[in-house]
């Protein structure tokens, strides 16, 4: 029988079952018209919006434990409800594998639709997938090839490649497309609050493992990218010319973009192979102009505008933290809101971050308990010419995952936030799946005995805040379909 913590489901492709599942992401659209053949129905099975709110996990909801009247087989049974098919009808999920393969599944019924994207088999080692946040049914597919190809991809018609970029980055550092903020309070009387084509940008590695660059999909692959960041020492005076040389951070691991939602500033963190993590305020290095306005330099000068702005005024909208020693192998952005219905002339010039690192059970255990997390939480705070002049990030919280003394893998391959920010799942390589409370970073759930290898991959679905639908794939080759804190996001301010 079911229990509230289970996985609604678990998906495995019988050609590739050995291969471990490296990327998932949830594709909301209307795929089982488009690939399926057979509609499956179940007698009896509801289709009204009354039926997708039934299922509350209540041991697992946001806020103070309350008694519940329900018993734990009226739980399991609702739980079991909630994974029919009419219920996840209209959901897809797109998988990439660490042969190279990607998938597109119909959730409805379970099925793999589309058996490979990748059918030439020229792309080995797939890395990641993620959709675009434009309600375009777009996503993108980053392989570990020769060349670190990633290419653009439309749902109803997946196999056709939208569009081709080459990194040639040789690393295991992944593609991250930027993150907008659908679920912020909305203040109607900020021009602010106006999202434009950020939705478009994605920032990538390169061939030099020091440098990020940030492309505009709505641009000629082959042009200069909107940014160009070289990740150096602060300290150097030649931050910007002497790039990728004694960098001090080692290797770029990690890449996370979104928008500032109040401020619209663009913000772009990176993970380093030293355990820091470094901060870019990608809308200052242009004064404050978008993307789409700061022009590319020849010289690959592109973290200052061309009218030879001096490095140290550029270094205010730079900050950098250190973690710990080990690798930061997963890094998320997210807005924080202002409860605007408390704080009515309150605006927030800040986002949180969530870094996940690597780790060694004996090497951690010799260190300070507060210092033996593998999962942080930081505050960044952007300037806005008051109180805060520099942009600065500081560490909120550090948490363990598994108990040191039991000998467990302490490492974290992936963390997430929920679109709306408010909660947070990591990945282990304990194989479990936690989740997160934003504000405290709290663990708030520990999912455990639906994979036997690393958890490396997950996603939210975009309507997670409400239908509670996660994501997660490992390297046991298996994929599983939770729902976790549903009908937990804020109310509109």
């Amino acid at each position: 029988m079911l229990t509230p913590t289970d996985p609604l489901f678990t998906l495995q492709h019988s050609s590739n079952r050995s291969s471990a599942v490296t990327g998932v992401c949830f594709m909301n659209d209307l795929i089982s018209q488009i690939y399926a053949k057979d509609e499956v129905t179940s007698e009896g099975e509801s289709d009204s919006d009354e039926s997708d709110c039934n299922f509350q996990c209540s041991n697992l909801l946001l806020g103070p434990q309350h008694d519940t009247v329900e018993s734990i087989s009226m739980a399991a049974a609702t739980h079991s409800s909630a994974s029919s098919h009419g219920n996840l009808r209209g959901y897809s999920l797109v998988s990439c594998h660490q042969d190279g393969s990607c998938l597109v599944w119909d959730l409805s019924n379970r099925r793999c639709v589309v058996d490979n994207i990748n059918d030439s088999g020229d792309r080995k080692f797939g890395l990641a997938v993620h959709r675009i946040e434009d309600s375009s049914n777009r996503f993108l597919y980053h392989t570990r090839d020769a060349r670190g190809t990633v290419t653009l991809h439309d749902l109803h018609d997946p196999i056709v490649e939208v569009m081709r970029i080459e990194t040639n980055s040789g690393t295991f550092c992944t593609m991250s497309p930027c993150r907008v903020g659908k679920y912020a309070p909305v203040d109607h009387n900020l021009e602010s609050n106006v999202v434009g084509g950020e939705s478009n940008l994605v920032a990538l590695p390169t061939e030099n493992h020091s440098i990020a660059i940030v492309r505009d999909l709505r641009c000629n692959p082959q042009s200069l990218p909107a940014f160009r960041i070289h990740v150096q020492d602060e300290d150097s005076s030649h931050r910007y010319n002497n790039f990728g040389r004694n960098n001090k951070y080692g290797m770029l691991m990690s890449l996370a973009l979104s928008l500032q939602y109040d401020t619209q500033k663009l913000v772009m963190g990176c993970g380093m192979e030293d355990g820091s993590v470094i901060f870019y305020d990608l809308g200052a290095c242009g004064k404050g102009r978008s993307p789409s306005q700061v022009n590319a330099a020849e010289d690959e000068n592109l973290c200052i505008d061309q009218d030879n702005t001096h490095a140290s005024d550029t270094m205010n909208y730079v900050c950098t933290t250190k973690l710990g020693k080990e690798p930061v192998l997963s890094l998320d952005l997210a807005t924080s809101y202002v409860n605007k219905m408390k704080h009515a002339t309150q605006s927030s010039m800040s986002l949180v971050a969530v870094a996940g690192c690597a780790g060694d059970a004996d090497e951690i255990s010799d260190l300070p308990a507060e210092e033996q997390g593998t999962v942080t939480t930081l505050k960044v705070s952007l300037v806005n010419g008051n109180d805060c002049t520099k942009m600065q990030s500081t560490i909120r919280k550090r948490t363990p995952t598994c108990s040191i003394s039991s000998g467990g893998k302490v490492g974290v391959s992936i963390a997430r936030f929920r679109p709306d920010g408010r909660v947070f799942a990591v990945g282990g390589w304990d194989k479990r799946l936690r989740i997160f409370g934003r504000t405290s970073s709290k663990p708030l759930a520990v999912l455990h005995g639906a994979h036997s290898d690393s958890v490396a991959a997950m996603d939210w679905a975009e309507d997670s805040p409400a239908t509670g639908l996660l994501a997660t794939g490992a390297g046991d080759g298996n994929i599983c379909v939770y729902r976790v804190l549903p009908h937990t996001q804020a109310p509109d301010a």
